[in-house]
């Protein structure tokens, strides 16, 4: 019998629907505040880990006998596990990757509108129980986005940004067209699409080749008055070269669900600027987030029961995504 080891919360409303729906899996539920060497224990006697995402748990059910064959992570960003230890001893991983696009693209949107039309500032005001019309701001309509990453997020962000008649660049590492935008480049023609956006939005996943991407020379590359957002993952961004960029007026503002150092340090210079507005990585979440990942492993676990081995969102352990 296939035996699942569950390290993440679930409703009894979703025990018993696993319960019923594969009855040939035996599923064990641990609390992910257990005593370790217990849940090393049950870790190790099992073929499949849910939630498990500690790189010390996971050292400590692999160092040991084993009959572990696959890993599903529930969240999308996987840089947090060790990929090395998978690969070595041939675990499979799996990632909630897709299950944030709708929290992620409006929070996308909701961002640069609110960036565009000084909504911090006017959020400032009432605080204070202030009346000032500011300066008349820009507007998003029939601008330029350029989207660093055009993974199913970065598609569904075009999609929207069509709504308001923007021009699309995308970046691709292979790139492919698509009907939501206009120029899709690689990684050899960044500089172009820097060169082109009034919004750049960073989707980008957390690897070798991606990791402070965003540094003083790409900044320096965007247009002059331009916006960034970073709603991928902190650390392909330079945080003090961001912090310069604003500080000289290169790029006018950011909206940052992610930042390098996280949580952001109290004395950071970004906490005061007005035009920057900071999240606290809560871009992906969504009352239905929880629901959507159950849902994403299940015909996963259907497809491994079935023929041997999950097929969807398995990541390419040496890529990092």
């Amino acid at each position: 019998m296939t035996r699942v080891m569950f390290n993440r919360m679930v409703t009894d409303e979703q025990k018993s629907r696993l319960t019923k729906d594969f009855p040939e899996v035996d599923f064990v539920f641990t609390d992910s505040v257990a005593d370790p060497k217990l849940l090393a224990s049950e870790g190790a006697k099992s073929d499949v880990l849910v939630g498990v995402e500690s790189p010390d748990l996971l050292n400590a059910i692999l160092s040991v006998p084993n009959q572990v064959r696959w890993l599903h992570s529930w969240f999308a960003g996987v840089n947090h596990l060790p990929l090395d230890l998978l690969e070595e001893h041939h675990v499979w991983l799996t990632r909630a990757g897709g299950v944030a696009v709708n929290p992620i693209v409006e929070t996308t949107i909701c961002l640069m509108i609110m960036l565009t039309r000084n909504f911090r500032k006017y959020g400032k005001q009432q605080d204070a129980h202030q009346w000032i019309q500011l300066e008349w701001p820009d507007e998003v309509h029939g601008k330029t986005i350029g989207i660093l990453g055009m993974g199913i997020i970065g598609k569904g962000i075009a999609k929207m940004a069509k709504a308001f008649d923007m021009e699309v660049w995308g970046l691709q590492q292979f790139p492919q067209p698509n009907e939501y935008t206009d120029h899709i480049v690689g990684n050899d023609e960044l500089d172009k699409l820097l060169n082109a956006a009034d919004y750049v939005v960073n989707i980008l996943p957390l690897t070798a080749a991606t990791k402070y991407l965003m540094n003083e020379e790409r900044f320096n590359q965007m247009k002059k008055g331009a916006y960034y957002l970073n709603v991928g993952r902190g650390a392909t961004t330079d945080t003090q070269a961001l912090i310069e960029a604003l500080q000289s007026g290169k790029i006018k503002g950011a909206g940052l669900d992610v930042i390098d150092v996280e949580p952001l340090p109290p004395d950071s210079p970004l906490w005061d600027m007005d035009q920057v507005i900071i999240l606290a990585h809560q871009a992906g979440f969504t009352t239905q987030y929880d629901e959507r990942t159950l849902q994403l492993f299940e015909r996963n676990l259907r497809n491994y029961l079935e023929k041997g081995k999950p097929n969807e969102n398995l990541v390419n352990l040496e890529a990092g995504y």
